[in-house]
């Protein structure tokens, strides 16, 4: 083969391997919100736009990074990317905690009669 064959092969085959790896890169993104629902396998959030707010369902598995438990309310962040027109959850962090639900208001104790 000539110089310029050689050379041109090495050319090519750099080319296709840092494609290769090029493609085999995921891009990441990140989303926030408030958790509508979570188990086990799934984790909805509620994203606010504006006035709107939209529901945004999330695939979890046993590779997902979750620091605590989620409770529904809880302010999130999640790292995810698209696997096939899913969003696949790769990390989720906590931001606020939910917040405490409004406790009834304890009346006041009976007057007690009297004493004589």
């Amino acid at each position: 083969m000539s110089r310029l064959g050689i050379s041109g092969l090495c050319v090519l085959a750099t080319a296709l391997a840092l494609g290769g790896s090029l493609a085999a890169q995921v891009k990441r993104h990140q989303a926030t919100g408030t958790v509508a629902a979570s188990s086990p396998a799934q984790l909805v959030i509620l994203k606010t736009f504006g006035r709107n707010q939209t529901r945004w369902n999330f695939a979890v598995s046993a590779k997902t990074k979750l620091d605590g438990k989620l409770t529904k309310g809880e302010r999130v962040r999640i790292y995810y990317h698209d696997d096939k027109g899913q969003r696949v959850a790769e990390q989720i962090k906590i931001l606020a905690p939910a917040p405490a639900a409004p406790t009834a208001a304890k009346p006041p104790p009976a007057a007690s009669p009297p004493q004589r």
